[in-house]
C-alpha cells in the first residue's frame, strides 16, 4: 500500500478516501452521501468497505478503521459479516460492551455465526 499505487484501493475507495482526507473520517457518512449525490451511481460493496477497514486496522490506524466499520454496517444494516467486523473492532478498542452489541446484532443476522457466538459467550464471561 504506497501512495504511487493509490494505497491498493479500489477506484472507488481513493474516491472515497480522498474525500475524507479532506473532511476527517469521522465524517465518512457525509462523506459518502456526497458522493452518492454526485455520481447516484457510485457505490462501494460491503466487501471493499470491510477489507480497508481491516487495512487500516493492520496499519494501527484504529479510529479511522472504527469509521469504516461503522460506515460498512450503516450501508449494509442486514449484513452479519459487517456488524461482527464491527464487534471486533470494539474489542480492539477494549469496548466490550460496544462489541457485545454488534457481536449480538451479527448473530441475530446469523444464528450459524460462529464467532459472533463464540464472542459473545467469551465477553459475557459464560
Amino acid at each position: 500500500m504506497k501512495a504511487e499505487n493509490g494505497f491498493g484501493l479500489s477506484p472507488g475507495l481513493k474516491k472515497l478516501n480522498a474525500a475524507l482526507q479532506g473532511q476527517g473520517f469521522e465524517q465518512a457518512s457525509s462523506a459518502m452521501a456526497s458522493l452518492k449525490k454526485a455520481d447516484p451511481a457510485f457505490v462501494l460493496s460491503e466487501e471493499e468497505l470491510n477489507g480497508w477497514g481491516y487495512q487500516l486496522l493492520a496499519q494501527k490506524r484504529f479510529k479511522e478503521a472504527l469509521s469504516i466499520f461503522k460506515l460498512n454496517v450503516g450501508l449494509y444494516p442486514k449484513s452479519a459479516n459487517a456488524f461482527d467486523s464491527l464487534g471486533e473492532m470494539y474489542e480492539v478498542l477494549e469496548q466490550p460492551k460496544d462489541a457485545l452489541v454488534n457481536y449480538k446484532r451479527s448473530l441475530v443476522l446469523n444464528k450459524e455465526n460462529k464467532n459472533a457466538a463464540g464472542r459473545i459467550q467469551a465477553l459475557s464471561g459464560k
